[in-house]
């Protein structure tokens, strides 16, 4: 039974090039049994959706534009195309994350080169009505690259396995920032640094381990892995253990998925993806490394037995067996994001 897949894309040139160069939202499915891909079909055109997510229903979509002046879109799919649900500010510049949390009807957005959080209402219908966002927070920080770390830089948003905290990494001030979810009055509080990393770690994107216990970081600018131990009651994850997420190579991490008891890691650069397992003491031990056929892997996703990645600088999205080897591709511009049709 084929899985439908919908890809986000980015500007042909990379980041900071203007956005509007027939950039979209595209669909394709995948053949869960085969891997095979099927043709691409742009089913939305909008500036530099680099990332998406599902809403409520099935049937709902947001997508960011990574602009300078940021906003956030709503789409509703309907037999195979995206009908527009309102665009809203997201009060800030190049927004490159979005995270619908049903919590509080909202979507978190999080705004990279202003480093701030735009929290944007979602109507019962999954409409956005609202043309500024509900609440906006300007996180402070920074780090000793001054290329990339002269202030903060919100990068992902990710709740924790109870759902109490909100966490967002801030490649710039190299620090997890946690946010309360108040679910009596749909808010989020700003509630200080669930983490603070090694200055020049960059922290990326994150995702915890299956039993909860162990919050992974990215740092793109270190190019390691961060397993930090994760105290559910305080919403802090303490000081563990940090392994180099692409052995042998220097790389720009982009994104790490879990995988049952195993994450996996997208490494730019070296144009691979690698695998860990989790030790019962909680440090990460790499058990694979799978080449792949193309450059800079931004995204990926674990689609049934398939691994799925966009690869950016190549114009394409492929399948990817248990062993590694490709069995699907598709050519899209510049895609950016993997959206699976339960993501």
């Amino acid at each position: 039974m084929p899985e439908t897949l919908l890809i986000g894309t980015y500007p042909a040139a990379g980041f900071g090039t203007p956005a509007g160069a027939g950039e979209g939202l595209w669909r394709l499915t995948l053949d869960l049994a085969t891997g095979e891909l099927s043709d691409p079909r742009q089913v939305a055109t909008t500036p530099a959706p680099s990332f998406a997510c599902r809403g409520a229903g099935g049937d709902t979509v947001y997508s960011v534009s990574e602009t300078t002046g940021g906003t956030v879109s709503g789409w509703r799919l309907v037999d195979g195309a995206a009908e527009p649900l309102g665009t809203c500010s997201t009060a800030g510049a190049d927004p490159c994350h979005v995270r619908h949390l049903p919590e509080i009807g909202s979507l978190v957005v999080t705004n990279y080169t202003s480093g701030s959080v735009a929290v944007v209402p979602v109507a019962d219908d999954g409409a956005l009505r609202s043309a500024e966002p509900a609440q906006v927070f300007a996180l402070t920080g920074s780090g000793p690259d001054r290329d990339r770390q002269e202030g903060s830089h919100a990068h992902q948003s990710l709740p924790s396995p109870d759902g109490r905290w909100l966490l967002v990494t801030d490649l710039g001030g190299d620090t997890v920032w946690r946010f309360a979810v108040d679910r009596a009055s749909r808010r989020l509080v700003l509630d200080g640094a669930a983490a603070t990393l090694p200055p020049g770690t960059g922290p990326r994107h994150a995702a915890f381990s299956a039993d909860g216990s162990v919050l992974a970081v990215l740092g793109e600018l270190d190019g390691r892995l961060h397993a930090l131990r994760w105290d559910p009651a305080a919403g802090s994850a303490l000081p563990g253990h940090a392994v180099a997420a692409c052995p042998g190579a220097a790389s720009a991490l982009a994104h790490v998925e879990r995988a049952g008891d195993r994450l996996l890691v997208g490494c730019r650069g070296a144009d691979a993806v690698t695998g860990f397992t989790l030790a019962p003491d909680g440090s990460a031990c790499h058990d694979a490394t799978y080449p792949l056929p193309g450059r800079n892997p931004r995204h990926h996703r674990v689609v049934g037995d398939w691994l799925v990645v966009a690869l950016q600088q190549s114009h394409r999205v492929v399948a990817l067996d248990r062993d590694g080897t490709t069995r699907g591709s598709a050519p899209i511009p510049s895609p950016a994001c993997i959206l699976p049709a339960q993501g």
